[in-house]
Parts: structure tokens; sequence; C-alpha cells
């Protein structure tokens, strides 16, 4: 599967993307390649279910993975990640294009609390399902900001 990130920076839309494989043999891990461009890799690292936070990003359960093989200090060593939502099938039908929400840090203090609650609610990067077209993506940006979708805008 190949879904796309979507997160501003000093004011400039950006688009990266990542490439996500089941990981071989581990019912509970997959690998992230973080891509900086079509040909340009941040790196590669094994994921694996740690926990679960049951108040996380938009107040959903979320998923804490840790990276297995990730360098000391690397910015993608923690993840905390919400279930895609809508279906995939929503888009056909005039719904959101499926995405999720998530957190990457070098460290677990870095994303959470002593209690394990999230340091920052408020901030999160998104993925997409890669289907969809840049209209479809700005559609989950607008929603997060509670306006209509762009097609249907008065």
């Amino acid at each position: 599967m190949r879904i796309r990130r979507m997160a501003p920076r000093h004011g400039e839309p950006r688009q990266e993307s990542a490439s996500v494989e089941t990981a071989a043999g581990e019912a509970d891990g997959f690998i992230i390649d973080w891509l900086a461009g079509p040909d340009r890799s941040l790196g590669r690292y094994r994921y694996r279910l740690d926990r679960t936070t049951a108040k996380g990003l938009e107040g959903k359960p979320c998923y804490m993975f840790h990276a297995t093989d990730a360098p000391a200090g690397c910015p993608f060593s923690v993840l905390v990640a919400m279930d895609p939502m809508p279906e995939r099938a929503a888009l056909a039908s005039g719904g959101l294009l499926s995405h999720l929400h998530f957190q990457y840090a070098s460290d677990d203090g870095m994303l959470l609390r002593a209690d394990s609650t999230l340091r920052k609610r408020m901030w999160y990067p998104t993925m997409c399902a890669d289907e969809g077209t840049l209209r479809d993506q700005c559609d989950i940006v607008r929603a997060l900001h509670k306006l209509p979708p762009l097609d249907r805008e008065a």
C-alpha cells in the first residue's frame, strides 16, 4: 500500500509519501519507508505494536508503535496512530478519502505525558490513501476545519 502524508512546513503545502508493507511473519508489525520525494528515503523501519492509548488523536483510541531497527535519536522511532477512517469505499459515494492521523518522535516522552496522554493532541500529520485526487486530499483538511468539501461549497 502506498500512502501520502500531508503536512504544512512554514506555511507551504508539502507532500511526502511513505511506502507501508506488512512485515513478513509478524502479525503485529509493519514496515514504513519514509520518503522525502519519489527517490529519497529518510529511512526504512520495522514497527511493532507496543500499547494502546484510550483517548488519543481526535479523542479516539490510538496505537503506539516502536521501530525495532531505528538508530538512536531517529525522529521516526516512535509512532502513535489512529485507525484509518472512513472506509475506503466511502470516496466512491461522495465521502472523504480514507485517511489516518498520526504523530512520530524519537522517544515516548516527546509524545506522551507520564499518565500516557498525548502531549500535543492537536498536532498531527495526515496520511491518506493514494487513490484520491489533490481535491480529495484538500477536502480532508477542510473537514478538519469544519469547512464543506470544495465540490459542495455554496
